[in-house]
């Protein structure tokens, strides 16, 4: 059974933490990293040397042999510079291959005046994640993006983790150390809230919606798309062959 760890632990940055997962059997860690600017990633983890240590980490996770990927969650205070921070990574690790965004998760935070203030602007962070990945894809990286439905994702709908599910009919088993215990997902279990609009999209079918447009994302005005028929099974078969 493969493993890996999720995290922006900064124990990484310990050089003898790092080598001591490797011998035990590590191979693949995805390291949170949401600004390439310290003072933003610094404020978004309300730790003043998170930056740091999370760029210690990735040179020591690289450095021992241990495959990184990046983890981007997409809110008010990176949205603008989306592409700026891939840009970043790429030309001061060029071995990381994959990167994964997901947009703010607002069920997460803390209920705060702060964390709040944290929600993006869908118009915003939409230029500046499709620079993103129009630099990813011509330096051949692959990246995926969850929580942010298809017509901000122009171009690159197959990306969508939301829509891969549901195109595949796909089903995930999580096993939680809590009192959740198991959880197995189906694809319908990734739908989200949909817009009025959404009901004259060609892509409503295959869209997971506005997750908790309800309660918090109530202020995201969709874009419905027209698409020939051409163009929505070369959306199936990306998705089906990359």
């Amino acid at each position: 059974m493969d493993s890996r760890v999720i995290s922006n632990w900064s124990k990484f940055a310990h050089e003898e933490y790092v080598i001591l997962l490797k011998k035990s059997g590590l191979r693949l860690v995805h390291i949170s990293l949401y600004s390439h600017v310290s003072k933003i990633h610094d404020f978004l983890t309300q730790n003043p040397w998170s930056f740091k240590k999370v760029i210690e980490s990735i040179r020591n996770l690289i450095k021992h042999g241990i495959e990184v990927q990046i983890n981007t969650v997409i809110n008010r205070y990176n949205q603008d510079h989306l592409d700026k921070i891939v840009v970043f990574l790429t030309k001061h690790f060029p071995s990381i291959r994959h990167f994964v965004w997901n947009n703010l998760d607002p069920l997460m935070m803390e209920k705060t005046d702060i964390t709040i203030t944290t929600l993006p602007d869908f118009e915003v962070f939409s230029e500046s994640l499709n620079k993103a990945m129009n630099h990813l894809y011509l330096n051949n990286k692959t990246f995926r993006a969850e929580r942010i439905p298809l017509c901000f994702l122009k171009w690159y709908e197959y990306v969508s983790t939301e829509t891969r599910k549901i195109v595949k009919n796909e089903e995930r088993l999580v096993y939680f150390l809590d009192n959740r215990e198991t959880i197995k997902h189906k694809w319908k279990d990734f739908m989200h809230d949909k817009k009025k609009d959404c009901d004259i999209c060609d892509l409503n079918m295959i869209c997971a919606g506005i997750y908790e447009s309800n309660k918090f994302y109530n202020y995201v005005k969709v874009k419905p798309r027209k698409l020939s028929t051409k163009e929505k099974e070369n959306i199936i078969n990306k998705i089906k062959f990359i």
